[in-house]
């Protein structure tokens, strides 16, 4: 079985409202990870994040999503 990385290693930091750990396959609920150490939040984001695949499609445009990315960011 692989190490889990550090939060350090995997880049570990604030997520988006589309993009975060609440909704990455490797997120296991109450604050853990398959891949990444110590306290997760679902409202965060690292390098090894891999969106849940979403059976009703896509539901926000490429614009959309950007345009999110960019007011989470401020």
């Amino acid at each position: 079985m692989p190490m889990k990385q550090t939060q350090a290693e995997a880049n570990y930091g604030k997520g988006s409202p589309v993009e975060n750990c609440g909704i990455c396959v490797f997120y296991q609920g109450f604050h853990r990870c398959s891949q990444v150490m110590g306290n997760i939040s679902p409202y965060g984001i690292s390098d090894v994040y891999k969106a849940e695949h979403n059976p009703f499609g896509k539901t926000l445009t490429t614009n959309e999503i950007s345009s999110i990315k960019k007011m989470a960011a401020r």
